[in-house]
């Protein structure tokens, strides 16, 4: 009769208020005062460091973290009508809660680290694939630089060449004609003299002899 006595005074404390205009809100419970050392206790502790969790993990936890303060209040609701073997129970029932919520709070939380790794990795796969990308086309502009220099090298050592060649051949040609002109200018200098009365010079005829005649005379 007492823990039904006592069951029945809880629930009054928590029943809906009744206001004077017919509508209902449900009454807050007062604070459960704290539980003895034990199972309770060790709850209670889980429970006050899952305080102030982001949404994400508050969200999954709530409702362990919920059967455990229910279970916490029916503990202490057990111990003040005397009847401890139950309130151990409860207790008990509260601490298995209250680590189930934290399990799962760790598991969020690894999760999302898992989460933020796979996508750290992603995102350092993507890079290490620009990078290599990067690396090929500037591997090839070098390479087209290379030819490019190669080739530009080549026309200029073929032009080098050729004027070279075209120089030579100046200064050949020069020194040939050089040579012929001191050539023709030796043989003039050679050349003698026509001597007077010399042959090919047609010879004046001798004005003081008298002509002979032709067929005799008298």
């Amino acid at each position: 009769m007492a823990v039904l006595a006592a069951a029945l005074a809880a629930s009054a404390l928590v029943a809906p208020v009744v206001h004077a205009h017919g509508g209902t809100v449900e009454a807050t419970p007062p604070p459960t005062p704290a539980a003895p050392p034990g199972d309770g206790a060790t709850a209670e502790q889980i429970l006050k460091k899952l305080e102030g969790l982001d949404a994400k993990v508050a969200a999954v936890v709530a409702e362990p973290v919920k059967q455990a303060r229910k279970a916490l209040e029916r503990a202490h609701g057990a111990r003040t009508a005397g009847d401890t073997s139950h309130a151990r129970l409860l207790d008990a029932l509260a601490l298995e809660w209250a680590q189930t919520a934290e399990t799962l709070t760790r598991a969020v939380k690894s999760e999302e680290a898992a989460a933020g790794s796979q996508k750290q990795a992603q995102t350092t796969a993507t890079q290490l694939d620009r990078g290599r990308t990067l690396l090929a086309e500037s591997q090839a502009r070098k390479g087209r630089a290379e030819a490019e220099l190669a080739r530009a090298e080549a026309e200029a050592k073929e032009a080098a060449d050729a004027a070279k060649a075209a120089e030579e051949s100046r200064l050949s040609g020069k020194k040939g004609k050089d040579a012929k002109g001191k050539d023709a200018k030796g043989k003039d200098d050679k050349k003698p003299d026509k001597p007077k009365g010399a042959k090919g010079s047609p010879k004046k005829p001798d004005a003081t002899k008298a002509p002979t005649k032709k067929g005799g005379g008298k």
